[in-house]
């Protein structure tokens, strides 16, 4: 009950509480107007029932009831009326232990309600709980296939960093170049232009970028050094399952260009940043993986 419900009901019982008074004082009070009390008291009791029970419409009804009852005591008592009959006390007597009843059935059922209450919360939070693990563990997956993905693209650029590198060991020793540099560089560029990937991490974005931007002042070197006539021979490296033709040139003999030597020290430089960019994506990648359930 709330709201104007329970003011009723705070009412009546304080004017009851009154009259108990009144009649343990020796002042004589009418047995019809006991009677209405004990019905009235039942009524209200009723009144919670139908409350619990979810039937709020027929308890407000009851409760109305119960005021008009309330009502009528009023008058009994203002006029002085004695309607007192044959059945008064047994219907009091009746009302009474109908209340009674009700009151302890009223208990019973608000024990019960409450404890079906507090597991179905228990029952609730609990699949809040594993509703919110389900949750955790979709960001995690999902987590994990970014930084799987990232891994795996790394290892196909590694791949052909690795090939190159073979190839520099090759055409340094004859005081050749070769554009293998070039061709990855261009392929990268594209991509984090068009796409800005294949890292999409921020750290690793950054890292990136470095090795891009230092790859390109690398490349711009040694297409300076190169010289434009045909190339003297032709490798072919994989490069993202494709075949891809790598032309080897010979280095212009003039005094103030790079050395072949040269060429190697800043090509090292530059692959320690793409070291450093792999080792962040290999170590988030083991620890993320470890994290997975099998």
């Amino acid at each position: 009950m709330k709201n104007k419900s329970a003011v009723v009901v705070i009412s009546l019982g304080v004017v009851f509480i009154i009259i108990g008074f009144i009649r343990s004082a020796g002042i004589e009070v009418s047995g019809s107007v006991v009677t209405l009390i004990s019905i009235i008291a039942a009524l209200i009791s009723f009144s919670d029932l139908l409350v619990i029970a979810k039937h709020k419409k027929y308890a407000n009804r009851v409760l109305l009831i119960a005021l008009i009852l309330f009502g009528t005591i009023i008058i009994i008592a203002v006029f002085r009326w004695n309607l007192d009959f044959l059945f008064t006390q047994s219907i009091g007597d009746g009302s009474t232990i109908i209340g009674l009843g009700l009151v302890i059935l009223l208990y019973g059922l608000k024990e019960n309600y409450n404890k079906d209450l507090v597991e179905e919360k228990q029952l609730n939070h609990g699949k809040n709980e594993e509703e919110q693990l389900n949750n955790d563990q979709v960001v995690v997956e999902l987590k994990y296939g970014v930084t799987k993905n990232e891994y795996e693209e790394m290892m196909k650029i590694n791949h052909i960093i690795v090939n190159l590198k073979k190839i520099d060991k090759q055409t340094s020793q004859l005081n050749t170049v070769h554009d293998g540099w070039a061709i990855l560089f261009d392929h990268l560029y594209s991509h984090w232009d068009r796409r800005k990937g294949p890292f999409y991490d921020g750290k690793n974005r950054e890292l990136f970028h470095l090795f891009l931007n230092r790859l390109d002042e690398v490349t711009e070197i040694i297409a300076n050094i190169a010289d434009p006539n045909p190339s003297i021979t032709t490798f072919y490296v994989s490069m993202w399952d494709k075949t891809t033709e790598v032309s080897v040139q010979q280095r212009i003999n003039n005094w103030n260009t790079p050395s072949t030597n040269t060429i190697e020290i800043e090509i090292n430089e530059t692959l320690e940043l793409w070291n450093d960019l792999k080792k962040l994506i290999i170590d988030r990648y083991e620890k993320e993986h470890s994290e997975q359930k099998n």
